[in-house]
């Protein structure tokens, strides 16, 4: 699912004063409605380049991560918790989201998942040339986090560790597991 201004708003809102939330919506002008993908990218990456001038990291990683857990669809949800039901482990979970496509590759290394990968998903900003900001990929922390704790019913901790439109060759997460 592509970014979604509103849902970006909405998220903003819920950590920022009203007024903040404003400023920076309005310091890249409006949303492109009908231009092409790269330019709509673009406008993303204007918003999120101000965002992290005008907002501190944990208030940024807070919202993008609210943006990602609120991306993630029922139906994925509902896949992901039907594959754990039916799994007598963590190694089968992991063996059927990857036969399923739920999470990119996914590898377990103890009680560690490492996950990657190889294109850039995120309709919005995978038009763009230019590197982006780090920021912006929190959205996709939001997305496992939200993924792993629904179907493990248990809270986990994602680190991100490299994303393409940063620069790199795959976008790679590592998933921790807490105990409740």
């Amino acid at each position: 699912m592509p970014w979604n201004v509103e849902r970006f708003k909405k998220c903003l809102k819920t950590h920022t004063a009203k007024e903040k939330a404003s400023k920076l919506m309005e310091s890249c002008g409006a949303e492109p409605q009908s231009a092409s993908r790269a330019k709509k990218a673009a406008y993303v990456k204007c918003v999120m380049d101000n965002f992290d001038k005008q907002f501190p990291h944990d208030v940024r990683a807070k919202v993008m991560e609210e943006c990602g857990r609120k991306c993630i669809s029922t139906s994925t949800i509902e896949k992901a918790k039907k594959i754990k039901n039916s799994s007598k482990n963590l190694e089968e979970l992991i063996e059927g989201l990857n036969k399923s496509h739920i999470g990119g590759h996914l590898r377990l290394e103890g009680n560690k998942i490492h996950a990657s990968y190889d294109r850039c998903y995120c309709g919005a900003v995978k038009q763009t040339k230019e590197k982006f900001s780090p920021t912006y990929c929190n959205c996709s922390r939001g997305w496992y986090l939200e993924l792993f704790e629904q179907a493990l019913g248990k809270p986990v901790k994602v680190d991100l560790l490299e994303s393409i439109v940063q620069g790199a060759k795959t976008c790679r997460f590592i998933i921790h597991m807490r105990e409740k």
